[in-house]
């Protein structure tokens, strides 16, 4: 078998930095090293322009697989429909017998599902793009540190990053179970067998501590490393650790996933935009619709008129096969230019809410004056502008003009009131970031709550079961078992 199986699976990456988002993921269709017509000399993959296309290549399939398809298979939309942030705007018709890729995610039937049509798509393609985004990430390492010795050494620092968000991201939407397949550069492919959730937690944890030696003038790519390590060691239930890992992160601080509307000719610079995101794609195509208290538990995301989750009804956007259904779109992706949203994927304000949670569990009021702290900053925008400074919070993305602080808050007396609170904060200021789902996790696995109280459900309003199912997790796609023989399935569904 050759060894350069990079030669199938970078170069698509090295042309435009998105033509492999609509190739196949499997190991066995990357160990095909014969070319794809068109495909350039891999050879040209063996220079400093070539390794900084594939650092290039891992920005592109991240902001890809987390916000960057118009469907509901991307990392962020799915997370919102199976958590209570969207629920689907696509019903199939009366009488049928099928669920959609996004009435599945948001009823949660995927126990019953997921080897089915279309529902398997909305599984695998979170999925691949995530996997896609460990590989892409991991060569151009080894790329850049064989053939661009010059280049800064924070690009190894983000691409490490990356590397991390994605297995944390895994880990989130996926039962446990994750094998992290690894495809050397220029070498070998790895087969894994899953591995579960806490171990892949933990591998995260050592990317974004790989990145922190290497992101050493960079402090945009320190504090993205710096809080999804916090991300990571929350998950892990380890409070103090997490609280330590955002320490000195400022609030203002925001990474953003940046997106264009129309598909790049070409790209020049480290800081290119990618082809589409989830403002005029997840609503506008029927993928999903902001919620407002989803299945008895879901928070009144709308009707809180809450300024973090503001949404507003698209007439415009209503299918006149479905005139009952509403489509309510989050005003953060649409107050200006549909498709060029800035998506914020890690923030300050997500460090503050870390060290919160680290005060609850501590005990004492703290926790209740870092929460303060954020609602009375208020926030800032610039006038006129798709870009924004946001002082300090993910909620006030694209908003124009100033906003005032929101009210104090008063801690409520119980423990579990506490607790409901500080999520709850969570939720408005992390919303539609992908965080909601985990959460939601968290709050079984780690603070002892049923999915039954913490997951919408009784009756769901289309499809052949006609209520929320149990599933908490989606399990991986079916070609991970057909091609993966160190793959056995999901070593437990539970939180």
């Amino acid at each position: 078998m050759e060894r350069n199986i990079m030669k199938r699976f970078s170069m698509p990456i090295l042309v435009s930095g998105i033509l492999l988002a609509a190739s196949a993921c499997s190991i066995s269709d990357l160990v095909n090293t014969s070319p794809a017509p068109g495909t350039p000399d891999p050879d040209a993959a063996k220079t400093a322009a070539g390794a900084m296309d594939q650092y290039r290549g891992a920005i592109t399939e991240f902001r890809a697989a987390t916000s960057g398809y118009s469907t509901p298979a991307m990392y962020i939309v799915a997370s919102a429909l199976i958590s209570d942030e969207m629920t689907s705007g696509e019903y199939p018709k009366e009488g049928n017998v099928s669920f959609s890729a996004a009435s599945a995610f948001d009823s949660r039937n995927l126990l019953e599902n997921e080897r089915n049509g279309t529902i398997a798509r909305g599984i695998s393609d979170p999925w691949k793009g995530l996997q896609r985004t460990r590989i892409t990430a991991m060569n151009s390492i080894a790329a850049l540190r064989k053939y661009a010795p010059n280049a800064p050494k924070d690009y190894i620092g983000h691409a490490y990053a990356l590397w991390g968000m994605a297995e944390v991201m895994l880990a989130n939407l996926y039962c446990s179970g994750i094998p992290l397949t690894t495809i050397q550069f220029e070498g070998e492919y790895d087969y894994q067998p899953g591995s579960a959730s806490a171990d892949v937690y933990k591998h995260a944890s050592d990317m974004f501590d790989s990145a922190l030696v290497y992101a050493v003038d960079s402090l945009q790519f320190r504090y993205l490393a710096q809080v999804g390590k916090g991300w990571a060691q929350l998950n892990l239930n380890n409070y103090q650790a997490a609280s330590a890992a955002v320490a000195g992160v400022p609030t203002s601080f925001v990474y953003y996933n940046r997106h264009s509307a129309v598909i790049p000719l070409s790209i020049g610079t480290p800081n290119f935009t990618t082809v589409l995101s989830i403002n005029g794609g997840a609503v506008k195509l029927g993928f999903g619709t902001v919620s407002d208290n989803e299945g008895i538990n879901g928070l009144p995301y709308r009707s809180s008129n809450d300024p973090r989750t503001a949404s507003s009804l698209i007439p415009e956007w209503q299918d006149p096969e479905y005139p009952a259904t509403e489509i309510w779109s989050p005003d953060r992706w649409t107050q200006n230019s549909p498709g060029n949203a800035p998506i914020a994927l890690a923030s300050g304000v997500e460090a503050r809410l870390i060290e919160a949670e680290a005060q609850l569990k501590q005990g004492g009021a703290a926790w209740v004056s870092t929460l303060n702290d954020l609602r009375n900053s208020g926030f800032v925008t610039a006038p006129g502008s798709t870009d924004t400074t946001w002082n300090p919070g993910t909620g006030a993305a694209l908003f124009e003009g100033n906003l005032p602080g929101l009210p104090s808050l008063t801690a409520p007396a119980s423990m579990a009131e506490q607790v409901d609170m500080l999520f709850a904060e969570r939720a408005y200021w992390l919303f539609l970031t992908g965080r909601r789902h985990s959460d939601m996790r968290r709050l079984i696995r780690q603070y002892g709550r049923t999915t039954n109280q913490v997951f919408p459900r009784g009756s769901y309003p289309t499809g052949p079961i006609r209520v929320y199912g149990m599933a908490v997790n989606a399990s991986a796609p079916y070609a991970e078992v057909q091609h993966n023989p160190k793959y056995t399935g999901c070593i437990n569904r539970d939180a």
